[in-house]
Formats: C-alpha cells, structure tokens, sequence
C-alpha cells in the first residue's frame, strides 16, 4: 500500500510581492510566517502582472511597499472576491 505524504499542520499560503522595491521582503516575511506554523509556497519575484484569480483556491499573502493607494485598495478588493483569502502587507 502506498505511504500518503502527511503535511505539517497549519495554512498552506501563497507570498508573492506587489510593487515592491526590493524583492528580499517576500522572502522575510514567508520565513516570519513559517515559524508560526503556516506552510508557504513562494513566488519569489513579483510577477509583471498578478493574477490571485488564477488559483482561487489558495490563500495569498502580497507584501507591498507603503501604504495602497485607491486605486490599488479597489484591486484588492477585486482580487479578494475572487480568492478564498487575500491579506496584504504593506511595509
């Protein structure tokens, strides 16, 4: 009978970067969140475009340089109707 991978408990999230100035920021934050026990996948360079929509399933984490602008709340907010979850980070 085939062995089934157990995974670690906790949330299993998505970082990834958002207008960010410095791409080492997704990095400290998955690695402050993996020790409160979440387990992270990492896009490690911010895309030219995101899309969170394209997996709805999973939880995203975005870390972001400064405070959102109106126009990006509203795509935020966009993004999180059509996501499970969708926290910001702004730094």
């Amino acid at each position: 009978m085939p062995r089934r991978r157990q995974e670690a408990p906790g949330d299993n999230f998505l970082i990834t970067g958002w207008h960010l100035t410095d791409a080492c920021e997704i990095w400290l934050e998955a690695l402050k969140r993996t020790g409160q026990g979440h387990r992270i996948d990492v896009l490690p360079v911010p895309p030219a475009a995101l899309a969170p929509e394209i997996f709805p399933q999973r939880n995203w984490l975005l870390v972001t340089s400064g405070k959102l602008s109106a126009a990006r709340q509203r795509q935020v907010e966009l993004w999180q109707q059509q996501v499970v979850s969708l926290e910001v980070i702004p730094l």
